[in-house]
C-alpha cells in the first residue's frame, strides 16, 4: 500500500498519462465525416497542421513511389496512431485532399451513414443528391453524392457498396475522391 508522497507520485503519474492518452487521438464522436472536413481535420490542411489538431508530431506521410518516397511532390497518405482504425487520409502535394473510411466503427457522415448502411437509406439521406454508378471491379456500385451548394461543387463523396451495403467511403476534394485506388 501506497501512502503520503508516493500515494501522491501515483495519482500525478495516472493524471499526466491520461492526459498524454488522451492529447493523441479525438474521440470518436468528433471523427463525423462531412465534405470539408473530419473531426478537426480540414481539406486544404497541410501535414504540420495536421500534427497539431491530432497531437501527434510523429505524423508524417508515405507513398512507395522511388522517385517521391515520402510523398513530398505528389500523393501520399498519413501514417500515424492518433486516428480511429480505419480513418485514412490522403494528401496530394502535402495537403489534406481525401478521406477515407475504411472500417465499420471507424465513423459515419454528417447525415449518419457509415459501413453496413444500405444503398436505399444513403439515397434517402441524400434526396436527389446521389447517383448510382457500376462498382468497376465487383457488382456493386459507386453512389456519388453531388453537392447541391455551388460553393460545395469541387467536393464530393463516394459510398462504395456490394450486395447493397455500404462497404467504404470517402469524402474530400472531388478530383481526389474519384480516384479509384488511392494513389495508385
Amino acid at each position: 500500500m501506497t501512502t503520503g508522497k508516493g500515494a501522491l507520485r501515483m495519482a500525478l503519474f495516472g493524471v499526466v498519462f491520461i492526459l498524454m492518452r488522451g492529447s493523441f487521438s479525438v474521440s470518436k464522436e468528433n471523427w463525423i465525416v462531412y465534405l470539408r472536413h473530419t473531426g478537426p481535420l480540414q481539406i486544404g490542411m497541410s501535414i504540420s497542421e495536421v500534427r497539431k489538431v491530432i497531437g501527434d508530431p510523429s505524423a508524417h506521410l508515405v507513398w512507395l513511389d522511388q522517385s517521391d518516397p515520402k510523398g513530398i511532390n505528389e500523393c501520399s497518405y498519413l501514417e500515424t496512431r492518433a486516428l480511429p482504425v480505419g480513418l485514412n487520409v490522403m494528401f496530394n502535394r502535402q495537403r489534406v485532399v481525401r478521406i477515407e473510411i475504411t472500417e465499420k466503427n471507424a465513423t459515419k457522415t454528417a447525415s449518419g451513414i457509415g459501413i453496413g448502411d444500405t444503398e436505399e437509406k444513403a439515397k434517402a439521406a441524400y434526396p436527389n443528391r446521389i447517383r448510382v454508378e457500376p462498382h468497376p471491379y465487383t457488382d456493386g456500385h459507386y453512389l456519388v453524392f453531388t453537392p447541391a451548394d455551388k460553393a460545395d461543387r469541387d467536393y464530393g463523396m463516394i459510398f462504395e457498396t456490394e450486395q447493397g451495403r455500404v462497404t467504404e467511403f470517402r469524402a474530400g476534394l472531388m478530383n481526389a475522391v474519384i480516384l479509384i485506388e488511392g494513389c495508385a
